[in-house]
């Protein structure tokens, strides 16, 4: 169902039954689980807020030639998003990238250019969605993406 995450991928189902509990597999007790705020754990159902940069890949040389460093990457989440955040100083400030238009429930691609010295940077990407909801910072399994990378003359 577009927006809801499949715990169980139907490609692998081979019957389907009505049971009084969760299945005891490892997609439905471990992988698509969060924390619950009552305590204990609780099934993750909606799909959450979430960003992943490709461009820097982590590890990468970039020469830097006068035109910024771009940085691209992908955004989703069930309501859309809104925006997306990119920080270079651990979260103290953000730069706004431009972000793709989503068609129906696909992933929407984000781009931003920054002006960055020579030597190691860290990128963080949060995004938010139209609803509100932002991407937490740490702690979430749908947490901030980083990437390091080297900016060379």
């Amino acid at each position: 169902m577009p927006g809801w995450f499949g715990t169980n991928s139907v490609k692998w189902a081979e019957e389907i039954r009505v049971e009084g509990e969760r299945a005891g597999g490892p997609f439905t007790t471990v992988f698509y689980n969060e924390p619950d705020p009552k305590g204990g754990t609780r099934p993750v159902w909606g799909l959450q807020v979430n960003s992943m940069i490709v461009r820097p890949g982590p590890g990468e040389v970039v020469v830097r030639d006068g035109e910024g460093v771009e940085v691209r990457g992908w955004a989703w989440g069930c309501e859309g998003v809104e925006g997306v955040g990119v920080s270079v100083d651990g979260g103290r400030t953000w730069v706004e990238a431009v972000v793709e238009e989503r068609v129906e429930f696909g992933w929407q691609g984000f781009r931003v250019g920054l002006e960055l010295g020579v030597g190691r940077h860290e990128v963080i990407a949060r995004a938010r969605l139209r609803d509100g909801e932002v991407q937490p910072l740490t702690g979430a399994r749908n947490h901030c993406h980083r990437v390091e990378f080297d900016v060379v003359k």
